[in-house]
């Protein structure tokens, strides 16, 4: 019984990781792709945020690029947003 749980938690465990994946590589297309500065600003900071938990050295590195970009197209509330994100990660 005990083995059968632990392997029903491990699957869910590995289907959650794997949409968390998805979400990151749709974000860093979008990035890619980006004709404009606030697209970027609002993609970065998803992009933090997906990594908050699994890779918080990475969401540290999002969130300051799109504290950043915030600070230079003068977006006050991405500019909020990313210390408060910044201050939780």
């Amino acid at each position: 019984m005990k083995k059968l749980t632990f392997s029903l938690l491990l699957i869910i465990f590995c289907i959650t990781a794997n949409a968390q994946r998805k979400r990151v590589d749709s974000l860093q297309r979008v990035i890619s792709l980006a004709s404009n500065d606030s697209t970027m600003v609002k993609a970065y900071f998803d992009l933090a945020e997906q990594y908050m938990f699994f890779k918080p050295d990475s969401g540290i590195i999002m969130a300051q690029r799109s504290y950043a970009l915030a600070v230079a197209i003068k977006n006050s509330p991405y500019q909020r947003r990313s210390l408060v994100l910044l201050a939780n990660l």
